[in-house]
């Protein structure tokens, strides 16, 4: 049988729970952070729509000035990543 309906990572609604089984996938490439995602996702309501730019947006504004402060202190790396990170969020 095809797990597709049968496993669940976040949200009751498999629609949306496939969107966000994609926003993990990204994390083994550099994109959200699986606590970032997993914090992201408990701020969203899973029948309003506004709340996932919302949560999203929020986490980028978070993450952006992170790297910038990294960047500021000379960690390249570190900014990079936040920047790639946030830029997913948002």
């Amino acid at each position: 049988k095809p797990l597709v309906g049968r496993m669940r990572f976040f949200f009751k609604n498999p629609i949306v729970d496939a969107y966000f089984s994609y926003v993990l996938a990204f994390g083994a490439r550099g994109g959200a952070d699986v606590g970032e995602a997993f914090f992201t996702a408990s701020r969203i309501s899973q029948y309003k729509p506004e709340t996932w730019v919302r949560a999203f947006t929020e986490m980028a504004e978070r993450l952006a000035p992170i790297a910038e402060q990294a960047m500021e202190r000379g960690h390249r790396m570190t900014a990079r990543q936040t920047w790639l990170r946030a830029s997913f969020f948002d």
